[in-house]
């Protein structure tokens, strides 16, 4: 799942699972030290045309060689909606669902948590609960109930003992954008 500006961030982590950082569109947006990146990097990329026609049997090597990949993908990674370009949580359609792993009251204690999993392809958002702030881990973001029920029944094995809630992409950016508030406040209340 892509994302950026807002309050949403894509994590993916690094081979020897510490997560690489990278601005998000906004300061915002960051989540301190969170693994960000647009969470496209695992498409699968197969040889063109013109390679297949001089090498006949490059063709079907391919192909087979992109079913096993693409089996290799697990469930909620390929069945997440793949924006084109990395969008906003915000800017993607409040009839989507979201697969919610987890909330935590801090960024260090998710940034502890996802460094932990040694995942990829997850999505952080930071929301607000009964006027709190709080940092919450999404498996991803689905287009269909249907999709998001498939991926929380196959989350990764670094994930099972939790109970994953499918909720509405719609709730989800309504927290986020109550977040946004609170911290607006807490800046305005602190300024001099």
């Amino acid at each position: 799942m892509a994302s950026a500006a807002g309050t949403g961030t894509a994590l993916e982590a690094t081979p020897d699972s510490t997560p690489a950082a990278e601005p998000a569109a906004s300061d915002e947006a960051a989540i301190d030290d969170a693994a960000i990146d647009d969470a496209v990097s695992n498409d699968i990329v197969v040889g063109t045309a013109a390679a297949d026609a001089a090498v006949p049997d490059a063709s079907a090597a391919a192909a087979e060689q992109t079913e096993a990949a693409a089996a290799a993908v697990p469930d909620y990674a390929r069945l997440a909606y793949r924006p084109e370009q990395p969008t906003s949580l915000l800017d993607l359609p409040p009839d989507y669902y979201a697969v919610q792993v987890i909330a935590l009251s801090s960024t260090d204690e998710l940034q502890r948590f996802f460094v932990g999993l040694g995942v990829s392809e997850l999505s952080a958002a930071v929301v607000a609960v009964d006027g709190e702030l709080r940092y919450v881990l999404l498996l991803g973001v689905y287009e269909t109930f249907a999709a998001a029920e498939q991926a929380a029944a196959n989350p990764p094995a670094t994930l099972e003992a939790y109970d994953p809630w499918i909720r509405r992409l719609g709730g989800l950016q309504s927290a986020m954008l109550r977040a946004d508030r609170l911290r607006q406040q807490a800046e305005e209340n602190s300024a001099p």
